[in-house]
C-alpha cells in the first residue's frame, strides 16, 4: 500500500480540504485552517449539539429543542457551522 500511496500522492498531491493549500497527509486540514476550525468545546445542546454558555456539566436543552419536536434523542456536532466548519461540509 505505501507504493500505491506514493504513487496517487505524486499524481495528485494532498492539498488541504478547506483551502487546497499543499499539505503532508491526505483528508487533512493545513495548519492556518486548523487554528479557524470551530470545534465546539464545554457544554452544548444535548438534543442537536448546538454550544450552549457555561459548562456545569449538567444534561441541557437549547432553547430551539426545547420548542421545537425534535425526530431524535440525541445530536452532536464537532463543528459550529460557519467558516472553516461550514467550508468542510459543502
Amino acid at each position: 500500500m505505501p507504493l500505491l500511496r506514493a504513487a496517487l500522492d505524486t499524481l495528485y498531491p494532498p492539498t488541504c480540504l478547506a483551502c487546497d493549500t499543499a499539505v503532508s497527509d491526505p483528508g487533512t486540514l493545513c495548519g492556518a485552517c486548523w487554528g479557524k476550525t470551530p470545534f465546539i468545546a464545554g457544554q452544548c445542546c444535548d438534543r442537536c449539539g448546538t454550544p450552549l454558555p457555561g459548562d456545569d456539566g449538567s444534561v441541557a436543552c437549547c432553547d430551539d429543542c426545547l420548542r421545537i419536536a425534535r425526530p431524535w434523542g440525541r445530536g452532536r456536532a464537532a463543528l459550529v457551522y460557519g467558516d472553516t466548519g461550514r467550508s468542510l461540509v459543502l
